[in-house]
């Protein structure tokens, strides 16, 4: 049985982070995405660090590939690296469920468009995260997608 844990409204603060929601994509930004997604080869994504040290959760590799394939862009944020380089990165929700300790889930991941590195990747609950209370105020709409 896979392991998750559920923060459902604990939403982090990333210091040095500007996030764009998809509720604010143009069609345009959104293709943009979806088409630099598509040419990743799934072979040489790989995890960070951070990733590999996480204890909370477990998954198969083979379910961060199905997201990759088969997934819901929920943000695009650009992130400030201790070095001071720019990382650009989405924020992907697999469409399959998979069973976990807390129940019937959606593994999320957050993905580097500059070097293909799974950075995190969680569970939002499949029945009860639909986000209704979602505070936009993180968001920026003004953001520009680059990739």
């Amino acid at each position: 049985m896979l392991k998750a844990e559920i923060n459902i409204g604990q939403v982090k603060i990333t210091k040095n982070q500007q996030k764009k929601h998809y509720s604010q994509f143009s069609k345009k930004e959104l293709e943009l995405l979806e088409n630099r997604i598509s040419k990743l080869d799934v072979n040489y994504i790989w995890g960070s660090v951070h990733l590999k040290e996480k204890r909370t959760i477990t998954y198969n590799p083979q379910d961060i590939r199905n997201v990759i394939k088969n997934h819901k862009i929920i943000e695009y944020n650009t992130t400030k690296r201790k070095d001071e380089s720019i990382d650009k990165r989405v924020v992907l929700r697999g469409r399959d469920t998979v069973e976990t300790d807390r129940g019937t889930m959606n593994l999320c991941i957050v993905l580097s468009l500059k070097n293909s590195a799974i950075v995190t990747a969680y569970y939002n609950s499949a029945l009860e995260d639909t986000h209704k209370n979602l505070n936009l105020n993180r968001y920026d709409e003004n953001l520009k997608i680059v990739v």
